[in-house]
């Protein structure tokens, strides 16, 4: 009767540690198809601006050429260069 008992107790326990084990299987589910998605979001946000960077870049390079070509430059660049001629006159007397 105490074996049939003890038996029964370990199916109980065991039944329990099986529905905890489904239960935690299901949240890690979850939980990964949650980050995947998140993953998913992000790189589709990176993706696009990595095109909106690419479009930019190559209208930009289209303007310059374009400008070039006709030999009339319509942006203004970046900074002003101005040529600089420098003259040093190294006179050294002897000591």
């Amino acid at each position: 009767m105490v074996e049939h008992t003890c038996m029964k107790e370990m199916q109980t326990e065991i039944k329990k540690l099986y529905e905890l084990i489904e239960q935690n299987m299901q949240y890690q589910r979850a939980e990964t198809t949650h980050v995947e998605e998140a993953s998913r979001l992000c790189m589709d946000s990176f993706q696009l601006a990595l095109e909106t960077f690419m479009q930019n870049s190559q209208t930009s390079n289209n303007d310059d050429s374009n400008s070039n070509a006709n030999g009339h430059s319509t942006s203004q660049p970046p900074f002003q260069v101005r040529n600089l001629k420098l003259n040093f006159s190294c006179s050294m007397a002897p000591m």
